[in-house]
């Protein structure tokens, strides 16, 4: 599939801007989530990939369309509720066009490499001066190798999971979301991570998100 259209009448438009986001970068696809109303109007939210243009990919599928407008990356559209599946239609053949198969693998850029026993407390005073993130100041994206997780953990909502991490002596606690529970791949492990700081009553602390993980490999 070379892009995701979706639309429901039980969505609210609020929402479907955030969780058309996540399902692009979960799935690495331009992504358009329609909310429908009780008149069969959809309200459409998209986000896009680099590479793929959500404007440009409009204009060519106006036929099918309402309306819409943005920007590369994100846009906004109304579609008629009977429209949906040829605008779908219409889109990923768009999409197919403009992107390579190059382009549709998700490539991870990690910022850097770190180890866990480089992270301490000098190293989290030094990281709070690179706040506040946001989208025009992402989180840096990790790397640690060749750790070790001890398991089975602790899963949370069937779905996630927290687990200590172990290196060369050193270990921190790691926050997996949506991991695939059963079906961990085999230790140790290559890690993408992001270093996040939280309270718990009143008393700061760190922790670790993995965005993705594989089994170790030898450095290169």
């Amino acid at each position: 599939v070379s892009a995701i259209v979706l639309g429901s009448r039980k969505w609210h438009p609020g929402v479907i801007g955030i969780v058309a986001s996540r399902i692009s970068r979960m799935c690495h696809r331009p992504t358009i989530l329609v909310s429908i109303d009780e008149n069969g109007i959809g309200k459409g939210s998209g986000r896009s990939i680099p590479g793929f243009s959500l404007v440009e990919a409009i204009d060519i599928c106006r036929d099918h369309l309402l309306g819409g407008g943005g920007h590369a990356m994100a846009a906004g559209i109304s579609v008629h509720e009977d429209k949906i599946d040829s605008f779908r239609t219409a889109f990923q053949v768009a999409a197919r066009e403009a992107l390579s198969k190059e382009a549709m693998t998700a490539v991870l850029e990690l910022d850097a490499e770190v180890k866990l026993r480089d992270l301490s407390l000098s190293f989290f005073e030094s990281y709070k001066l690179l706040e506040p993130f946001g989208q025009k100041n992402p989180e840096p994206l990790f790397l640690c190798r060749n750790v070790k997780p001890k398991l089975p953990g602790r899963t949370m909502k069937e779905k996630h999971l927290r687990i200590i991490l172990t290196q060369e002596g050193a270990s921190m606690e790691a926050r997996w979301f949506n991991a695939p529970i059963g079906n961990l791949p085999p230790a140790p492990w290559d890690v993408a991570m992001r270093i996040q700081r939280g309270w718990f009553r009143g008393v700061e602390q760190w922790q670790l998100t993995l965005e993705a993980v594989r089994p170790a490999q030898p450095v290169q």
